[in-house]
């Protein structure tokens, strides 16, 4: 089977300090790209001059500017220029292994029916040095569940490891229009109509401590009860308007999982932030269920917010955070 054609898209704001980083190892990759579009989104430390400095001669690497929209945005331009097949996505301040694209297209040898390709990653802060890592003589390579995996763990899958194929992108409308979940939020329209397919083996790289996309979903809304549907994830919300015309959509047991998990996740991070008000009104969102866990979460946000501030002030003083 012939190698897959990637376009590369890298959405830039303000990461002038690892932008060439992340580009270079695009560039270095053993299966090479199409092309690799770096998107500026408008950044105000001169990041894009710098691209353009360092990569003006290369007729690989193409600069977009456009005012500040948001990281979906800027993925969605680097998606609307893109040549390739297939689109992989970077971010600026992340990098790849140079086996990245070629293990991704090992996977889609594997499970040629696929849709979304992705692989593993490691997290590592800015000050360690560089990753020693080898790769694997024999990685596994499988079609998966995504809603399955996704509930057990909400980051399954990363931006910077993924790839998905371009006509799929612009059938679902690429990325949504908000500034927080839209990755979370693709995935799972994906995962309804087509197949996913992951690899075991190490092919990028997160790197903490950059104030990146990831570190920027810490932050919690202010402690305002959340009043309806339209207060939550987008990935919730897009779950929640497929249901309207079919009532046992929730009830299908990975979905009825990932989405519980993820209003878990919600009630458990206002907790800790001391947003009660938030936490308690999240528990109406959950999905009846025999799990322990959603069963404790339920009976916790059903507490007066006083009962449940203490609660939480007991826990912490008994150092079992744990519990939740």
């Amino acid at each position: 089977m012939a190698d897959l054609r990637f376009s590369v898209v890298i959405p830039l704001y303000n990461n002038r300090e690892f932008v060439i980083r992340s580009i270079m190892s695009a560039v270095k990759q053993t299966l090479q790209p199409v092309e690799i579009i770096v998107v500026d989104d408008g950044s105000m430390d001169g990041g894009g001059g710098l691209v353009n400095e360092f990569f003006h001669s290369d007729e690989r690497v193409r600069l977009v500017r456009q005012d500040n929209q948001g990281v979906g945005a800027a993925r969605n331009s680097g998606l609307a220029c893109a040549k390739g097949d297939w689109v992989a996505f970077l971010d600026a301040d992340d990098a790849w292994m140079p086996w990245h694209l070629e293990e991704l297209s090992k996977t889609h040898e594997c499970c040629p029916d696929v849709a979304l390709l992705s692989s593993k990653y490691i997290e590592i802060s800015t000050t360690q040095p560089s990753p020693n890592i080898h790769r694997q003589n024999k990685a596994s390579r499988k079609q998966i569940d995504y809603f399955k995996e996704a509930a057990r763990c909400p980051g399954y899958i990363w931006t910077s490891s993924t790839a998905v194929r371009r006509d799929v992108l612009i059938d679902v409308g690429g990325f949504g229009a908000s500034r927080r979940g839209e990755d979370i939020e693709l995935w799972a329209k994906i995962a309804l109509r087509w197949r996913i397919a992951v690899s075991d083996q190490i092919s990028s790289v997160y790197y903490r401590g950059t104030g990146g996309v990831m570190e920027s979903r810490d932050g919690l809304a202010e402690d305002a009860a959340v009043s309806s549907s339209a207060d939550l994830q987008p990935v919730l919300r897009m779950l929640l308007a497929e249901s309207i015309d079919d009532d046992s959509f929730l009830q299908r047991k990975n979905i009825r999982n990932f989405f519980n998990g993820w209003i878990c996740l919600g009630i458990k991070s206002n907790l800790i932030h001391g947003n009660y008000n938030r936490a308690k009104s999240l528990g109406d969102f959950l999905i009846p269920s025999r799990s322990l866990k959603v069963l404790i979460y339920r009976l916790v946000s059903g507490l007066p917010v006083i009962i449940i501030s203490w609660v939480v002030l007991a826990i912490r003083s008994a150092k079992r955070c744990r519990i939740f």
